[in-house]
């Protein structure tokens, strides 16, 4: 997953200036401008809400940093794929935490809670994403974890896994060579870019576990973001309402980074079916599991039209 494409030639060999979008201060108003950081990055201050159990903000970053230890000192092919999508060798034992330290990601789903056993939760869950520098600076890894995982961290620095396994990380390599920007400031820049307004909230960013069929289409990342005022629009089905909330969407499939988005007006009713119990024969079970959405999944085109 990256952050923005290149316009140089050649092999970079420490991080551009142009390597990151950024925002102008125009752009924002309010909270945006307030979590605006003087480098043109917004600086996510703000932890997600905390539930009782799962990991903090703090516990997340010490599990995403043994993750990337955890997955750099391994001899099987995950290091190879993650060394594969940054695109070069990467050097393990110098990567510290850079950039944009963390990204807060909220949930589309509601908790299924005890229908679903909790190793097979996680990933339904927020989450928070870490970025991880070479020496030079340059952004070369991205370390996610579950706030719903139970993996935590030993004194040692080693990771202990709960028994029944489950998604506690991902660790993954970020291309140096980009083709989707997935930063926030792109998507406040596009806001602005095609709409003429400001943005008033830090974008928020949300994420769907694309193994559940309703979630297949969410193929990039969800930016939510508030404008600083109301705008009239009209919806592909003809209906005219009045919004502040605009999404966009960067990524892969059918969405394209470089439009603005608003929620559908009818939202899919997901059911995710796994296979999980074991029947008196050993044979596993298909079970159905109803999930509500709590956040929008759906997005759609509109025209602006005069207030």
């Amino acid at each position: 997953m990256g952050l923005m494409a290149l316009g140089c030639a050649g092999e970079p060999t420490s991080p551009s200036a142009h390597f990151f979008a950024t925002v102008e201060p125009s752009w924002v108003v309010g909270a945006g401008a307030t979590e605006l950081g003087p480098d043109g990055r917004f600086d996510y201050r703000d932890p997600l809400p905390p539930v009782l159990g799962e990991l903090s903000r703090e516990g997340a970053a010490e599990l995403a940093s043994a993750a990337v230890r955890f997955v750099g000192g391994s001899v099987g092919g995950g290091k190879a794929y993650v060394e594969q999508e940054h695109g070069a060798p990467i050097d393990w034992a110098r990567l510290v935490p850079c950039g944009r330290r963390v990204i807060p990601v909220r949930t589309n789903l509601s908790d299924p809670g005890e229908s679903v056993p909790h190793y097979a939760r996680t990933a339904l869950g927020p989450e928070y994403q870490f970025e991880f520098c070479s020496p030079q600076g340059w952004p070369t890894v991205q370390s996610r974890v579950y706030t719903r995982s139970l993996a935590r961290v030993r004194a040692d620095g080693g990771i202990d896994f709960p028994e029944l396994g489950g998604d506690n990380f991902i660790v993954s390599g970020i291309p140096r060579r980009p083709l989707v920007d997935l930063s926030p400031e792109y998507a406040v820049g596009v806001v602005f870019r095609r709409l003429g307004m400001r943005v008033a909230e830090i974008p928020e960013a949300d994420g769907c576990l694309v193994v559940i069929p309703v979630c297949a289409q969410v193929l990039g990342r969800h930016w939510k973001m508030r404008l600083e005022a109301r705008i009239r629009i009209r919806r592909p089905s003809g209906q005219t309402v009045e919004t502040d909330e605009v999404f966009t969407q960067a990524g892969y499939g059918s969405f394209q980074p470089d439009v603005v988005y608003i929620a559908a007006e009818t939202q899919p009713s997901p059911a995710w079916r796994y296979y999980d119990r074991r029947d008196s024969l050993g044979v596993l079970r298909l079970d159905s599991v109803l999930v509500s959405i709590i956040r929008p999944i759906r997005l759609e085109s509109f025209d602006v039209l005069p207030l």
